[in-house]
């Protein structure tokens, strides 16, 4: 497993969150942070929702 969460740039903590408590830390687009930027900003929005979740969960984003 080590190998995967390495892949994905997560270690076994966030991959236990990510997998068991999703739908509890986000609520709409999950993604890198260049790209939630672009589509809260095509959609109208005036700030990224969800930002800070994918930065704690997700070390790439």
């Amino acid at each position: 497993m080590g190998v995967l969460f390495d892949c994905l740039g997560i270690n076994e903590a966030q991959w236990l969150t990510l997998s068991g408590e999703f739908e509890r830390h986000f609520s709409g687009a999950v993604g890198q942070e260049r790209l939630l930027r672009q589509y809260h900003q095509h959609m109208g929005h005036k700030r990224t929702a969800g930002l800070s979740c994918c930065k704690r969960l997700l070390n790439r984003a």
